[in-house]
């Protein structure tokens, strides 16, 4: 059986001092977290850490990323994708409280691209929030 890949994009806001420590917690390979199951692309803005993994067949469940928010005093979003089952969502936090989220199914292209496939179009809160649409 082959492995689907869900495709994980974090973005957290907060204090400079939470956010470096979020880094470093992502990019350990001690922390024992979802972060650990691929390769971890951090990138820093002013007030703002962008987090992009991958995930085995599913995104990390809303408890985990609840406690990420509360375990660093921030808020996050987070938005996956698994183009190979067809879903998306995301899960928004801040300090731990829950904000808002959504499931949906991937929304695709009636046209095909030049290799053949077609091409996610929806829902609008995915497109461009991932790394790339899993699958």
């Amino acid at each position: 059986m082959m492995l689907n890949w869900c495709a994980n994009r974090i973005i957290a806001t907060g204090s400079s001092d939470q956010l470096i420590a979020m880094t470093h917690f992502a990019r350990s390979e001690e922390s024992g977290s979802f972060f650990n199951e691929t390769d971890v692309d951090v990138t820093a803005f002013e007030g703002t850490v962008q987090i992009d993994f991958d995930t085995r067949w599913a995104p990390p469940e809303c408890v985990d990323i609840r406690a990420l928010s509360q375990q660093f005093s921030c808020h996050v979003i987070h938005t996956f994708s698994e183009a190979g089952e067809g879903f998306c969502g995301y899960h928004v936090y801040a300090c731990g409280e829950y904000i808002d989220s959504a499931s949906d199914d991937l929304e695709w292209s009636e046209e095909l691209d030049e290799d053949g496939y077609a091409m996610v179009v929806g829902p609008e809160y995915v497109l461009g929030n991932v790394p790339n649409y899993g699958g």
